[in-house]
């Protein structure tokens, strides 16, 4: 009873999530004038869910409600896929310690020969889709414009004064023009 009640704690987000999980490619909204600074609010919510299904999806197996599992687990695994498309390398820890997570109970499922042939099939067909690597060359190269462009706002080669940045308070302003008074151009060249 309790375990039923729990199940339907989160349907109607994980139904809403379930509906739209069909969608080839997400991006969500970040502030992108913060660059990496922006808060990444999007991977810990997906990270959330992932948790919640794999729970799910752990508990339905425990009971032989087999079919419900996989729903939870692919679902998981879709959710980690988005998480895997977003831009920033630095957050890449935490989408995947995400998918590490959400594969718990296909390991639980596959120890207790809870799964079937087709069901391990499905699973498996959706695992070799996910290319964890393909989006790499693309987050560093976008981390590597982010860093240029911090660094250029704080130790600028084009002008003496440091532009305002979102994260920068008045006395950081003037602790950086101090720094640039002994802080060559050629090194902020370099670090870019």
């Amino acid at each position: 009873m309790l375990l039923a009640s729990l199940r339907r704690q989160f349907d109607a987000e994980l139904d809403e999530l379930r509906a739209r999980s069909d969608r080839p490619y997400c991006r969500f909204l970040l502030d992108y004038s913060r660059q990496m600074f922006a808060h990444p609010l999007p991977v810990p919510v997906l990270n959330g869910f992932m948790r919640i299904l794999r729970l799910r999806a752990s508990a339905a197996l425990v009971t032989g409600d087999h079919e419900a599992a996989l729903a939870d687990l692919r679902l998981a695994l879709r959710l980690a896929d988005y998480a895997r498309q977003q831009p920033w390398v630095m957050q890449a820890g935490s989408r995947l310690v995400g998918l590490v997570d959400t594969l718990q109970p296909l390991w639980e499922g596959v120890v207790a020969h809870r799964w079937n042939e087709q069901q391990l099939g499905v699973v498996q067909a959706q695992l070799e889709a996910l290319d964890l690597l393909s989006d790499y060359p693309l987050t560093v190269r976008n981390d590597a414009v982010a860093l240029s462009s911090f660094v250029e706002r704080i130790i600028p080669t084009s002008s003496a004064t440091p532009r305002a940045f979102p994260l920068m308070t008045p006395e950081d302003a003037g602790a950086l023009r101090l720094i640039r008074l002994v802080y060559p151009a050629g090194w902020s060249l370099q670090d870019q």
